[in-house]
């Protein structure tokens, strides 16, 4: 199983350049443990002062679905501490990431099935929600290949893996979801 401690050696090296890429892993696992315990105030209302604080960071105001602000936040965070531009469309939408992001960072899901080891810590997921036209994202903490599963920490979410939740959660999630669209290797 790979877990996101050793994220500097995944590093996509197109996307950051960094003179010590060992150093990545712990910068990244330092803001999410500092993002890890965050929910909604007043719960059900995707506002909060963190949660607010996640949205402002791709120019939105509270009340709106925040997983998408979860991930451009957290690697805001993580280019500012390594001295590095932020890779991300700054975007608060899912299917507007995917559709922005550069073609060379996209891992289409049916490469990941038929190789679940291209799934790293570090990683982000993009799923799609039927018939909203909506998504549902995060950044995978390990992955592994032999079970084809991987670990994530997403916003709004919940004990049922929903992308309406109510706090920052570590869910499990499997390969063969018919709802995920790929990842995106930064």
């Amino acid at each position: 199983m790979q877990k996101i401690k050793s994220f500097g050696e995944f590093l996509n090296e197109k996307q950051f350049d960094l003179s010590d890429p060992s150093t990545a892993g712990d910068v990244l696992a330092g803001v999410i443990a500092a993002n890890a315990k965050v929910k909604e105030q007043p719960k059900g209302t995707n506002s909060g002062t963190e949660v607010d604080k996640y949205l402002k960071s791709v120019g939105l105001g509270s009340k709106y679905p925040w997983c998408a602000a979860f991930v451009y936040y957290i690697f805001s965070e993580l280019s500012k501490r390594l001295r590095q531009p932020n890779p991300l469309p700054k975007t608060g939408g899912v299917m507007q990431h995917w559709e922005t992001a550069p073609a060379d960072v996209k891992i289409n899901i049916a490469d990941a099935r038929t190789n679940p080891s291209l799934i790293k810590p570090g990683q982000i997921f993009i799923m799609t929600r039927p018939g909203r036209g909506a998504g549902h994202t995060g950044i995978v903490i390990s992955s592994d290949p032999s079970k084809g599963t991987f670990t994530s920490i997403e916003g709004n979410t919940n004990d049922q893996q929903s992308g309406e939740g109510d706090r920052v959660g570590v869910n499990v999630r499997k390969l063969d979801s018919s709802t995920l669209k790929g990842f995106m290797d930064y």
